[in-house]
């Protein structure tokens, strides 16, 4: 067993967490380039295991060290919080580092760890790749919603995304000052859309959304319930952010 190299796969996995509060449009490109800039000498490290076929001595090393952190917490609602943390550091920093430079036993080793995750702490997170996740930042304000009109026929000035444009402006950042909800929001919706695209039944998903939750808050908004309105649509959120960011 190597301990300082554990150590630093520790401190990877560590940092990666502390990276999500930069995980945003503005500030993803440069933070996770930086973050490969510092970690670049444990991943050719890394490599040279997998080229040797000594995978198996690394593959448990992050995860293994995650599950013991979370079983040290007492509250399964911290533990519930904690583990949806780890579990967004490994689908869009850490998984994505792994195989950002294409090889092959790297991308095999981040898939390997996947699988390995999953069992020991019951989640499906798969691997993501740094292009896909980034990628995601590109769609507009409003992400999801977009989407859904987009898929309904609708276009970008559409009565129903200006009215919910209005109601992230004028009620959640204004009047309720929900600007970290909001940029948590946007934090993850990219890559939930980007997801979404992919699917061959992507016009049935976004139909879905449109019948469960976006219709209902655009009815709260035009009947003044606006904070009916907010805790829908951070179920909706919270449901697609476990279909598909975790999954």
């Amino acid at each position: 067993m190597n301990e300082a190299r554990n150590s630093s796969m520790h401190g990877l996995f560590l940092r990666a967490v502390e990276l999500l509060s930069e995980f945003n449009r503005e500030k993803y490109e440069n933070a996770f380039k930086d973050f490969f800039a510092q970690q670049k000498s444990l991943l050719d490290e890394l490599l040279q295991i997998c080229k040797e076929d000594k995978t198996e001595e690394i593959i448990s090393v992050i995860p293994d060290f995650a599950k013991q952190n979370l079983d040290k917490l007492q509250s399964k609602a911290d533990k519930m919080t904690r583990q949806t943390e780890y579990n967004m550091a490994m689908a869009v920093y850490v998984f994505p580092l792994f195989v950002y430079q294409r090889e092959p036993q790297m991308e095999q080793l981040a898939k390997d760890i996947a699988q390995y995750w999953n069992r020991i702490m019951g989640q499906s997170v798969k691997v993501s790749e740094y292009e896909t996740v980034s990628g995601g930042f590109k769609r507009r304000l409003c992400y999801i919603t977009t989407a859904v009109c987009e898929s309904l026929g609708k276009t970008d000035e559409c009565y129903e995304l200006n009215l919910l444009r209005n109601y992230r402006d004028g009620y959640l950042l204004e009047e309720c000052g929900e600007r970290a909800r909001v940029r948590e929001y946007y934090s993850v919706a990219p890559t939930i859309v980007k997801r979404i695209d992919r699917m061959e039944n992507a016009k049935e998903i976004y139909k879905n959304i449109w019948d469960t939750y976006l219709s209902s808050c655009i009815s709260c908004i035009e009947e003044g319930r606006k904070q009916e309105c907010e805790e829908i649509y951070s179920d909706m959120v919270k449901a697609l952010e476990k279909e598909y960011l975790y999954s």
